[in-house]
């Protein structure tokens, strides 16, 4: 999995929110996208995991967005599954959540940006 990818996927996921908050469209298919790649590459604590995906920029979103450290696979994905179900329901989140959400998906481009090149793989 690419992090070029992932950054451009999760800010036009960011732009989807941004519009639905605005009342300018409803079309969640980058959201869709994103919640289906976390979906996919879920960490777990269990053998046989796979190491294709980027997490640490992903992992560093996370933890800049709660103020708090991620300490191993376990809680990395548990946040993972959290960020999974909020991205499944965005259509009824309310709006304070979504724009934590919007922040969150822009901040995990950015870190996926600066992070282009780097073996981020954990």
């Amino acid at each position: 999995m690419d992090g070029d990818y992932l950054a451009i996927l999760a800010i036009k996921a960011a732009v989807e929110i941004k519009n639905y908050i605005s009342g300018k469209d409803d079309y969640f298919s980058n959201v869709e996208e994103f919640s289906a790649v976390i979906k996919k590459y879920q960490k777990s604590c269990h053998p046989g995991t796979s190491d294709e995906f980027p997490y640490l920029p992903l992992k560093e979103a996370m933890e800049i967005d709660s103020d708090g450290k991620i300490y191993d696979n376990h809680e990395l994905s548990l946040e993972m599954n959290l960020l999974y179900l909020e991205l499944k329901n965005v259509g009824r989140l309310p709006e304070e959540r979504l724009q934590n959400l919007r922040n969150f998906l822009v901040q995990a481009s950015v870190q996926y940006c600066l992070n282009v090149g780097r073996g981020c793989f954990l």
